[in-house]
């Protein structure tokens, strides 16, 4: 599951120490702000990440991939509820099942058919749709 960090959740609201660091599932702030955190709950662990380290988002159902700066953890959550918690400004949906930070693409390669490759800072490659297409240019810029 993908939560994320409350910044001050009171003591008396939370039942463990662990359970004040965590806010339940959300939409951006009422501010328009997205979080910092995110908290990542996989096979009885507890991963804090920071959103700005999230490289890519890849959907293997019933599973979600994030990929960040430090690695890949697979968690059980939905690409559509996750993208929810994340920046437009700073992510884009670019096929069906993967969702990629916009600073993090260095090169768009030409497909047959009108379809695109993305090549990632890291060397990731992911497929950008022909539908997704419009929507990703106006996102870069």
């Amino acid at each position: 599951m993908m939560i994320p960090i409350a910044p001050n959740v009171p003591a008396h609201q939370a039942r463990s120490p662990a359970a004040q660091l965590i806010a339940p599932p959300a939409q951006p702030e009422p501010n328009g702000s997205y979080p910092d955190r995110i908290v990542l709950r996989a096979r009885g662990r507890v991963h804090p990440v920071r959103v700005d380290d999230v490289v890519m988002l890849d959907s293997e159902a019933p599973y979600l991939v994030v990929h960040t700066a430090l690695g890949t953890i697979r968690v059980r959550a939905s690409l559509s509820d996750v993208e929810k918690m994340l920046d437009p400004d700073h992510f884009a949906r670019v096929h069906r099942g993967t969702v990629v930070r916009i600073d993090q693409v260095a090169e768009v390669i030409q497909r047959d058919r009108g379809d695109c490759d993305l090549r990632l800072r890291n060397g990731m490659m992911t497929r950008l749709a022909r539908r997704r297409a419009p929507s990703f240019a106006r996102a870069i810029g």
